[in-house]
């Protein structure tokens, strides 16, 4: 039988998942977008506005996450297990959040952020899916509780840790690769975790 992934891990990985993606990125994306293009942006012979292109990039995640979460999920059933999906997840999240923030060409910043939302689908897709490994192995309706309440904690905290960064000079900078390595330490945290040789990770 698969061993259940370590109970400590899952919640931290909830907590930053839901606090970078539910939270900063969902709070602020329309923000960075009028701080790198302006509050109105032409594209491919469109003027939008700020607000109502972050609009229309995070429509587009809502509007293929019922089908790609289930393929996703499906995915990470397979023999080789979640762990792989999610640190590959986790790597290319840390590589794409920090590079939103930066001054990019328009069609170069929307392939990113088109990047960024897809792996945003597929972290909080494994992550529940890591949750609900734990759960199975003990506690359910305990695990999921505090699992819940860590995800809101984190969702609610997001947009407070963007209001205190953004009102420091480079803000978004400090915000977007901050969260960067927030997703590389997971990442590695999980990687370490994998390797049953080492023995250095303790998070249960």
């Amino acid at each position: 039988a698969r061993r259940p992934p370590p109970r400590g891990l899952v919640i931290l990985s909830g907590f930053a998942t839901a606090l970078l993606i539910q939270g900063v990125l969902a709070a602020t994306l329309s923000a960075l977008i009028a701080r790198s293009f302006g509050t109105e942006v032409s594209l491919l012979g469109l003027a939008l506005s700020a607000a109502g292109l972050s609009g229309i990039i995070q429509a587009l995640r809502w509007s293929w996450e019922p089908w790609l979460a289930g393929r996703f999920g499906a995915w990470s059933d397979g023999p080789r297990g979640r762990r792989r999906f999610y640190v590959a997840a986790l790597l290319v999240g840390a590589m794409g959040f920090g590079l939103l923030s930066s001054r990019l060409p328009i069609l170069a910043w929307l392939a990113i952020a088109l990047l960024v939302m897809l792996v945003a689908t597929a972290l909080t897709t494994l992550t529940d899916a890591l949750a609900a490994d734990v759960a199975r192995a003990g506690d359910v309706v305990g695990f999921m509780t505090r699992y819940s309440i860590v995800q809101d904690l984190g969702a609610a905290l997001g947009p407070a840790l963007a209001f205190l960064l953004l009102e420091r000079p480079g803000g978004f900078a400090w915000l977007y690769w901050g969260g960067s390595l927030a997703f590389l330490v997971l990442a590695l945290l999980w990687l370490r975790r994998a390797d049953p040789q080492t023995g250095l990770l303790t998070i249960r």
